[in-house]
């Protein structure tokens, strides 16, 4: 016999969260971008930190000579040939992109000052490629890809430590990030309780979802009647707005009025006559149940107990 049985709370609706304007797709995506502006440098610090730990702890001969190619590079022959020397073992375990074969050859068979000349005919070019693909380097380059440097398992944390405790926490503990906030947007549960760390954590973790359907996932913000993305549907979250911006003022006094006040509103003819009667070309005019749905948050209230 199962120990849970279903329960229909769970998909109901706060009333205070219906008739809440929700914000237009455009305003959504500009706060995504505030976010990710805002956390590149911690991101790109936190894989450097990483990178030159793992480094330091397997290869301190290699730590040494990218140190120096990052901060002081030096300009005698002699000093150039000795970092090569140095940062030749280092590429070829990396696979450097542009590594020429004969490097490799000379690296595997213990020639290290060989290594080191062949190297000195190209340029080393340092890089971190924190997402996306890097574009493929010049024949005159070797490119020096820190993010290579970071173990396999600790890749992943390295790149995506900073941004999800950023969305986890700012989404659990204020329900909006920088971005969101700038924006006037807020998240919240559609049953009115408190969105928790884990949720908040789910949350960022089902926006890779996105990926996985190659972007057809933010089409939502147009079929779904709420405009909720797969990673609201993940923790029964919806993004408001609740002011700022454009508009602001205005969406929150709708915000405070009734849901059938929102839509009598926007069914009132758009112009009349001198008798007060309404013209023939605003008649008959209507807005679609869909339409206003799309731009105030729809559902039942909870007492009634609906699944959503």
């Amino acid at each position: 016999m199962s120990d849970r049985l279903f329960d229909p709370r769970s998909l109901a609706v706060d009333p205070a969260l219906v008739g809440r304007p929700l914000p237009s797709p455009r305003r959504r995506v500009a706060a995504f971008a505030v976010d990710y502006a805002l956390l590149l440098l911690p991101t790109v610090a936190t894989a450097l930190f990483f990178a030159g730990l793992a480094l330091r702890l397997r290869d301190p001969t290699g730590y040494a000579a990218v140190k120096t190619a990052v901060f002081a590079m030096p300009k005698e022959p002699a000093a150039q040939h000795a970092l090569m020397r140095d940062l030749a073992p280092l590429l070829v375990r990396i696979d450097a992109e542009g590594l020429p074969a004969a490097v490799k050859a000379a690296v595997e068979a213990g020639d290290l000052d060989g290594a080191a000349d062949r190297l000195a005919q190209r340029e080393l070019l340092v890089a971190l490629d924190v997402g996306g693909q890097p574009a493929p380097v010049s024949p005159k380059y070797v490119r020096l890809a820190l993010e290579r440097l970071i173990p396999d398992k600790l890749r992943a944390a390295a790149l995506f430590l900073v941004p999800a405790i950023y969305f986890a926490v700012a989404t659990a503990r204020r329900g909006t990030t920088f971005g969101k906030r700038l924006l006037g947007l807020r998240v919240v549960r559609i049953d009115g309780m408190p969105i928790s760390l884990f949720d908040g954590v789910e949350r960022f973790g089902a926006y890779f979802g996105i990926l996985g359907t190659l972007g057809l996932g933010l089409f939502d913000l147009w079929r779904d009647p709420n405009r909720r993305l797969g990673h609201d549907r993940a923790v029964d979250t919806v993004v408001i707005h609740v002011g700022g911006g454009r508009g602001g003022d205005q969406r929150k006094e709708l915000s405070e009025a009734p849901l059938s006040a929102h839509l009598e509103r926007r069914r009132a003819p758009g112009r009349t006559t001198r008798s007060g009667q309404p013209s023939a070309r605003h008649a008959a005019r209507r807005v679609s149940p869909r339409i206003v749905r799309s731009r105030y948050v729809s559902g039942v209230p909870v007492g009634d107990a609906p699944l959503y």
